[in-house]
């Protein structure tokens, strides 16, 4: 079994990569767009990851059509997220689940260097 601080650093880092592939793949802003994508933004089986409108710089809502690679990292993100209640919704987004301060760090890093 994996020690405590290895575990979270292959989960940390498994969460970064599909968050840095969601923003290369969709071209969306990290901060308005990525991190605040929830389960009822995307439909797998459709193969869409919806903006509302209001939730774009433009107002203006808009669908992404899932690649096979997209619909991989946002399916895995699903299990990842399986089973946490609606209290700790709130720190965790479909591309990124929060597990506290590294995720935090990771969001505040790329609302400095990524669009």
């Amino acid at each position: 079994m994996k020690s405590s601080w290895k575990r979270d650093i292959s989960e940390t880092a498994d969460n970064a990569y599909g968050f840095f592939e969601t923003a290369y793949i969709t071209g969306w802003r990290v901060h308005s767009e990525i991190l605040t994508r929830q389960k009822v933004h995307l439909d797998l089986k459709a193969g869409w990851l919806r903006l509302e409108p209001g939730d774009t710089k433009n107002r203006k809502g808009r669908m992404f059509p899932l690649t096979p690679r997209l619909h991989d990292i946002l399916e895995q993100q699903l299990v990842r997220t399986e089973g946490v209640t609606e209290s700790e919704r709130k720190d965790y987004s479909l591309v990124v689940s929060s597990r506290g301060a590294e995720d935090k760090a990771l969001s505040t890093v790329m609302d400095h260097g990524v669009r």
